[in-house]
């Protein structure tokens, strides 16, 4: 009850205004503002991404703690050949895992993070519940937790009762792309891959697999410490774009993303569809496509 109390106080001092309750969220990214003056919309759905440690510490009032493992599996072990890390899981897994935390059909969900290191394990979950069919009904809090308390926002401590929710929306599969589509499109007009990772293993000055480095032909380069600054607050919409362009990306392409196991890649497709592009995942990224020894791979700054 302090929390809730303390949080409307904290909400009155920002004049943040009343939001109608219900239907679809205004961005892929809402800010403490909004999220402050919906609270009380009983569709709000919002999660804790991060250590459970943090949660028990301190979350936004209400917040549901989300384990990424719950919504995620690795195939295979280390050393096998098809080894992939951090794929989806069985739909009907997700499904339970989600439900489990009140999501439904009608909800409205918020993504936060405990920590600015945690921002991908955020997106990652964003991009999960896009692929999920709550494509326009989940957003990731600018800034997550830091922002809330710099905001003189307080946390709670006690997690709140949860009641199962029923989500039964069919899965938007579009939104992820497996090695066979991405070697298919490599040339293709209007698609433009960006790769999420840092310089040295872009350029393949650092190699993930012995005598396999580099990138995707003709993929672009946008690592992620570009899209956020220090504290986890992502880049305005105007200088998202700027990046994207330098990457390659042209106004109107698809981005198609990847990274190493597919988590980076995700805060760049979050990235890309703010800046107004159609953003897929390659889900299985350079750990699917670095093993397999008769895809192409392209060494230096790249092309684009």
């Amino acid at each position: 009850m302090r929390s809730l109390i303390l949080t409307t106080l904290a909400l009155g001092a920002l004049g943040a205004p009343v939001v109608a309750q219900g239907g679809t969220l205004p961005s892929p990214v809402v800010d403490v503002e909004w999220l402050a003056a919906n609270q009380g919309d009983p569709t709000l759905v919002v999660l804790h991404v991060g250590g459970r440690d943090g949660y028990v510490e301190g979350h936004i009032p209400g917040a549901r703690y989300l384990d990424l493992g719950a919504i995620s599996f690795s195939r295979g072990e280390r050393e096998d050949p098809d080894h992939v890390m951090l794929e989806v899981p069985d739909l009907a897994v997700v499904r339970e895992a989600l439900e489990a935390l009140g999501i439904s059909d009608d909800s409205r969900v918020v993504v936060t993070f405990d920590d600015s290191r945690r921002v991908t394990s955020a997106t990652r979950v964003l991009w999960t519940l896009e692929f999920m069919g709550l494509g326009h009904r989940s957003a990731l809090l600018n800034g997550g937790n830091g922002a809330w308390a710099r905001a003189g926002l307080d946390l709670a401590t006690e997690a709140p009762e949860v009641a199962a929710g029923e989500l039964t929306l069919g899965p938007d599969t579009d939104r992820r792309v497996d090695k066979g589509w991405v070697l298919a499109n490599l040339t293709s007009p209007r698609i433009a891959l960006v790769d999420g990772r840092r310089r040295e293993p872009y350029t393949g000055d650092r190699e993930e697999f012995p005598g396999r480095g580099g990138h995707i032909p003709g993929a672009g380069h946008l690592p992620i410490e570009d899209l956020f600054d220090d504290v986890g607050m992502l880049r305005p919409r105007a200088e998202l774009v700027d990046l994207l362009r330098r990457a390659g990306v042209e106004e109107g392409e698809t981005v198609v993303a990847y990274c190493h196991i597919g988590l980076r890649a995700t805060s760049v497709v979050l990235a890309a569809r703010v800046a107004g592009h159609r953003a897929l995942l390659y889900d299985g990224s350079m750990n699917e496509w670095a093993r397999d020894p008769d895809l192409p791979l392209e060494r230096g700054p790249g092309s684009r």
